[in-house]
């Protein structure tokens, strides 16, 4: 059996699932693209409604998606898989993309073909694609009926500040171009103290972030991390 489908078989297609999809084979070689977005988002819940609070930032400068895309790489390369060069293009030949609830899927504007592109052009395998998650998805953070999405800030009034990323991780067949499994990741560390923001009376700028891009770039890396060990991609703590 080709060991593509092999592995399409046996991946899930729904986030959540208890299982994980069985590892790809140890042969294979991957490409990773990186469209995790260069907006940092800053929420608050508060105790009623009107203490809610949503803003975004553009943090370009921090270079998220090829410095998250760059760390990726080196886990994968650390733990023995073949990793292709991923070319400046590929994420744009991919394309913007939806959420679609009728179908429980992510839709590419390139579709498949360019899926297909972009692994014959890196003479890869395996797609690995970073995503922010849906906003559809709901709060793992506080439980609160809100959603998250991407990476931020985000505070509850009376429960605290933490640096969160919510994420998807997907794992795409080269060949067909159609993605064999997804998985929301997502991960948290404590609001360092360097970091004051009043998220509900004032719009940030950059400069009330401090020198705080690596602690940002910590969290989402360490959750892309738990992505890839789901897709078998990385040994599992």
């Amino acid at each position: 059996m080709d060991r593509r489908l092999a592995i399409a078989a046996l991946t899930f297609a729904l986030f959540g699932c208890a299982s994980a999809p069985p590892s790809p084979p140890s042969d294979a070689s991957y490409v990773v693209v990186s469209m995790i977005g260069e907006k940092l988002k800053l929420k608050q819940v508060g105790i009623t409604v009107f203490g809610n609070a949503d803003k975004v930032l553009d943090v370009s400068s921090w270079n998220v998606d090829a410095r998250s895309q760059e760390a990726a790489v080196r886990a994968l390369t650390a733990a023995g898989r073949t990793v292709r060069p991923t070319r400046p293009e590929a994420s744009l030949e991919i394309g913007p993309w939806t959420y679609t609830n009728f179908t429980s899927a992510y839709v590419f504007k390139g579709g498949p073909s360019a899926f297909k592109n972009v692994a014959s052009q890196s003479k890869a395998d395996f797609v690995v694609v970073l995503l922010e998650i849906s906003s559809n998805f709901g709060d793992p953070f506080f439980g609160t009926n809100q959603s998250t999405a991407g990476y931020g800030v985000y505070q509850r009034k009376g429960r605290g500040a933490i640096l969160f990323a919510d994420l998807a991780i997907l794992l795409v067949d080269g060949k067909t171009g159609e993605v064999l499994s997804r998985r929301r990741s997502y991960g948290s560390a404590p609001r360092p103290d360097t970091i004051r923001i009043d998220i509900e009376s004032s719009q940030p700028t950059l400069n009330d972030l401090g020198q705080s891009a690596e602690s940002f770039l910590t969290v989402i890396n360490d959750t892309v991390k738990q992505g890839l060990e789901y897709h078998g991609l990385l040994p599992r703590k």
